[in-house]
């Protein structure tokens, strides 16, 4: 059973396990169960409001709350996560639902609505978890969607919760990152692969307010990566000229948002 390391919450092992937590996230309820007592040996259950999914993951020495991230836009919960993540405008959840320390309008309105759907669910079983367990630590982790809404539950609970994402998207305005980091002590933590966009979006709200990075940035660079991207360019190119050429570089900066490439990069660290 593995204990996450509280002192260095960024290392290799912990990111491994969070991130492997975070792929069942996108699993069934009893995939879910079965996987995470199997490999990690902990109780576990999925909260779903609507089409907000988060794995609850336990034991006697902390607790780890994973979000789903954004299904393909081809299926109902996909089409309505897509739409949340489009949904650039600038909000503050009520904090009668859910509490961010603030209520100025600085947070992603997509991002903000879907974590105060589930948030009434899940905070009061965390807080159920929280009386059988009182001296476990609490992690939130997720991956692309799953991230931005793990950074604003981890919000939400405050110190001394840790956060650590894969793939998350921007969350906040400058002022709204600051308000996070500080309810946090600044135990957020995101892994970032080179090639990967998502984290670098949005970069502006609908209204043309700037929002920025949060929190300290893992980079996961890919060893080699240029010598072998040339010689796939090249072949493409011979092969099927530069419509090939420009759908290869979408393509490949698509798949390294995949949370199995997430998990494929940890384990070269």
């Amino acid at each position: 059973m593995p204990n996450l390391d509280i002192q260095h919450p960024a290392c290799k092992e912990n990111a491994l396990v969070l991130a492997r937590v975070s792929q069942l996230a996108y699993s069934p309820s009893d995939v879910v169960q079965a996987s995470i007592r199997a490999e990690f040996g902990w109780d576990a259950e999925l909260i779903e409001v609507e089409n907000v999914q988060a794995v609850v993951a336990y034991c006697r020495e902390q607790t780890v709350v994973a979000f789903r991230g954004s299904e393909i836009p081809l299926t109902s919960d996909g089409l309505h996560d897509w739409l949340d993540v489009l949904n650039i405008e600038l909000t503050c959840p009520d904090r009668g639902v859910m509490d961010l320390g603030t209520d100025i309008p600085v947070f992603h309105s997509g991002f903000a609505g879907e974590a105060s759907k589930i948030w009434p669910k899940l905070s009061a079983r965390l807080a159920e978890l929280k009386r059988q367990y009182p001296v476990g630590t609490v992690w939130f982790t997720g991956h692309s969607l799953g991230g931005a809404l793990a950074i604003l539950a981890g919000a939400a609970v405050g110190s001394p919760a840790t956060v650590v994402t894969f793939g998350s998207p921007r969350v906040a305005t400058g002022f709204g990152c600051a308000v996070l980091a500080d309810r946090l002590a600044g135990q957020i933590y995101r892994f970032v692969h080179d090639r990967d966009p998502v984290p670098h979006l949005p970069q502006i709200s609908l209204r043309g307010v700037i929002i920025p990075q949060l929190g300290q940035c893992v980079k996961l660079q890919e060893k080699h990566f240029w010598e072998c991207r040339v010689v796939q360019l090249i072949f493409r190119w011979l092969t099927l000229g530069m419509a090939g050429v420009f759908w290869d570089i979408l393509r490949s900066r698509i798949d390294y948002h995949l949370i199995q490439n997430y998990i494929t990069a940890l384990r070269k660290m």
